[in-house]
């Protein structure tokens, strides 16, 4: 007897046959066929949308709502693309123990909320690949084992779907890691462990040996000292080399991604969206086109956009895309700032400091306003107020709360750069090579 995904699959044949009524006969057997939640939000979601297309709203409306009912967030977008404002009826989201497979051919087994994975679970993948732990909304995240179809294995923290805190890698050659992960990798702290008898314990970033570390060879020699890229560096500018080539790389990369958006960002940009038009404007900045840029933050900054006004004003200020106003600039920042705006408060104190733009330095002003953008948790904030307390400018020297203060700097730039924040990562590397962490 057919299953769920084979009437799926004979439904999606006839949309790329152009036939969709015959697929909107299939759909019907596939929720006819449906088991859990999953597979009858997708079925009910997928008839509903066959019904939209073809302009059949009468038809579309209680599949759409079906769908939502079992956890849809696209059907009730479409709901609201037709005028309906729906609540969906189911109101129970405690998870329920099932089993299932999902799109991709993968069997859950497990607690689940409306077909998602939510709590206690084990999943085991097409390809061999094992994982069993905790579930948060679909993804990996708490405690879990994962066995890679090869035999290696993971063992420890997951953050939203990727190993993130302390782990545990055992492969099948005989190798083991254990330490600190970032987003998958090796990242902070770490001891490996060869199968000849060969050890390395110390700094990694990106899955590989960098910072200090001491390499142990199973004869008895010692490599101990500074590492980047992976490799002993014997010199100073052996260490500067390598790290000037990891630089390289990841600016490329974001110079590239900010090409990638242009294009998604602009036709939103053109319809008015305050938001778009402050990440073009980022985008446009990252690659240096820095006219582009000063037009896309004015447009943002001009509905309102707080980011936006605070990166005009420097635009103003430093005469970036635009003639230098100095005076437009400072009254731009120091609103943003008064407003709350922890970047702007945070600059701002950077500006007392330094004297800058018509200000004139004064550390008691740079204490004040780092310690408001601080209070926000802006994390470059709280390292500048860290070396304030370290130095004893504007405050009284105070080394213990300096070293806090550091402590809860690094904290910040690593969940930034978890977000995806390559220069949070740069941050937290200059902190560690200045053992301030």
């Amino acid at each position: 007897m057919p299953t769920f995904r084979d009437y799926i699959n004979m439904a999606e044949k006839s949309v790329k046959e152009k036939d969709l009524h015959g697929a909107i006969v299939d759909a019907t057997s596939a929720i006819n066929a449906a088991v859990t939640d999953s597979e009858k939000k997708e079925g009910y979601q997928y008839r509903g949308m066959l019904h939209f297309i073809l302009n059949e709203k009468a038809n579309a409306i209680p599949d759409l709502k079906k769908a939502a009912d079992y956890g849809s967030n696209l059907a009730l977008e479409k709901l609201e693309a037709l005028g309906i404002n729906y609540t969906p009826q189911r109101s129970s989201s405690t998870p329920e123990k099932t089993k299932f497979k999902d799109k991709d051919g993968n069997t859950y087994e497990g607690y689940a909320t409306y077909g998602t994975p939510n709590g206690k679970g084990k999943i085991t993948y097409t390809d061999g690949d094992i994982y069993e732990g905790d579930w948060v909304d679909g993804m990996k995240h708490g405690k879990g084992k994962f066995t890679f179809a090869d035999g290696d294995i993971y063992e420890g923290d997951y953050v939203e779907g990727k190993e993130h805190g302390k782990g545990k890698m055992t492969f099948t050659n005989g190798d083991k890691y254990e330490g600190d992960y970032v987003e998958g990798n090796p990242h902070g702290k770490g001891k490996y462990t060869y199968k000849n008898g060969d050890k390395y314990e110390g700094g990694y970033v990106d899955g590989k040996r960098h910072g200090k570390g001491k390499y142990t060879f199973a004869n008895g020699k010692v490599d101990e000292g500074e590492w980047a890229d992976g490799k002993f560096a014997r010199s100073k500018e052996e260490i500067q080399k390598a790290k000037d080539a990891i630089f390289d790389a990841e600016l490329k990369k974001l110079k590239d991604d900010a090409r990638k958006r242009i294009p998604e960002l602009l036709p939103l940009a053109k319809k008015g969206d305050a938001e778009a038009q402050y990440q073009l404007a980022e985008c446009y900045g990252e690659i240096e086109k820095e006219k582009e840029a000063f037009k896309w933050y004015k447009k943002a900054a001009k509905q309102g956009h707080e980011g936006a006004k605070f990166s005009l004003g420097c635009c103003y200020i430093d005469g970036v895309g635009t003639f230098p106003i100095k005076f437009i600039g400072r009254k731009l920042i120091i609103t943003s700032a008064e407003q709350g705006y922890a970047e702007a408060q945070e600059y701002l104190g950077t500006v007392y400091y330094v004297g800058h733009g018509g200000i004139y330095a004064d550390y008691k002003k740079m204490v004040e306003w780092y310690t408001k953008a601080a209070a926000q948790g802006y994390a470059d904030a709280i390292m500048k107020l860290a070396r304030c307390y370290e130095d004893g400018d504007g405050v009284k020297e105070d080394k213990a709360k300096a070293a806090e203060l550091y402590r809860q700097a690094a904290e910040g730039f690593r969940k930034m750069y978890k977000q995806g924040d390559i220069r949070a990562k740069w941050k937290l590397e200059k902190l560690t090579d200045d053992n301030k962490i």
